[in-house]
Order: structure tokens, then C-alpha cells, then sequence
């Protein structure tokens, strides 16, 4: 598909004259942009924290060198080693390295929270469900964005806005 057929063909479902709404269908990498770490970052990360935390007895993870703490990782009988697999480390490194419940919640949220702007296409998203071009978002992600977002679309709601449904519409919305 060539790309005006592509921009027509998203026109056409876009379009705020369809009755029906898309449902947008974010991937696991969608939040990257706003600064949550992919998977291999976030075995680092979390590596990096238990064995400062845990291991060493060192108040902040920062005071223990990214090296050490692989090293020390690479030495679990659970841990793949293979450099180019370290992504597939992540759920292992959550079962066996944040426990109980309550250190691993709060790992895992400060792990991701939200350290400045949210990402334009999380911007563009939001444009999007505000003139009421998409219906549903569903996702894979588990961070605390949907929280800057909602704030972003609160704020940007409170705009006028240009309303672009068809008559029949409005018609059948009108409260009687």
C-alpha cells in the first residue's frame, strides 16, 4: 500500500461522519517515548537496585556500578545470559528479585514514573479521542502515563473544541 493510500484509507476511518469509532490497539513499546525503559533497560535497572539494596547494603542504586551488578546477575542459575536475550530476563528478574509484593510494586512504580512530558504520540492520541475520532484504547502497557494523559486530555477538554458530528447524530444525543 502506498502511502496516500494509506493516508486515504485512515482518512476514511477516522472520518466524523462514521457511526462507529476505532478501537487503537497500543503495543508494548508505546510508552518508550515518554521515558519508561524497555524490557532489557528495566532487567538493568532492576538488577542495578536489588543488589545494591539487597546485596551490597548501599543506599542508592546509583552508588553500584551497571557492570557489577550484571556481573553478579549473570551468576543466577535462573538468569539467561545470552546478551542479545537479556529483554526475556524481565519476567524472571521480577519473580525472582522483587519480593515480597510490596517491594515489587514499589520497584516497579518507580521504575516507571513519569519523569517529564508525555510522548507526542501519546499527544496525538488524546487529540484524537477528544474530537471523538477513536471509541476505545486498548494496551499493553503498564505504566503510569494513563494518568499524565487523562490530566493532558482534562485539560485539553476544557478548550473549545469544533464539533464535527453529522446532524442525525447530534439529533440522537440531544437530551429530551
Amino acid at each position: 500500500m502506498s502511502h496516500v493510500d494509506t493516508v486515504r484509507e485512515l482518512v476514511s476511518i477516522l472520518n466524523p461522519q462514521n457511526e462507529a469509532r476505532p478501537t487503537v490497539l497500543l503495543g508494548a513499546c508505546a510508552s518508550f517515548s515518554s521515558g519508561v525503559p524497555l524490557a532489557d533497560e528495566s532487567v538493568k535497572r532492576i538488577a542495578r537496585r536489588y543488589y545494591a539494596e539487597r546485596v551490597t547494603g548501599k543506599a542508592l542504586p546509583e552508588q553500584v556500578k551497571t557492570s557489577e551488578s550484571l556481573a553478579w546477575l549473570a551468576e543466577q542459575t535462573w538468569f539467561i545470559r545470552d546478551p542479545s536475550r537479556l529483554s526475556e530476563n524481565f519476567p524472571l528478574a521480577v519473580k525472582h528479585l522483587l519480593t515480597p509484593q510490596a517491594y515489587r510494586q514499589k520497584v516497579l512504580l518507580d521504575l516507571i514514573a513519569l519523569e517529564g512530558e508525555i510522548g507526542a504520540g501519546y499527544r496525538h492520541l488524546s487529540e484524537l479521542v477528544l474530537r471523538g475520532l477513536v471509541g476505545t484504547i486498548l494496551t499493553t502497557n503498564f505504566d503510569t502515563r494513563r494518568g499524565a494523559r487523562t490530566r493532558f486530555c482534562r485539560l485539553r477538554a476544557r478548550q473549545p473544541r469544533r464539533r464535527s458530528r453529522s446532524r442525525s447524530t447530534r439529533r440522537r444525543l440531544r437530551p429530551r
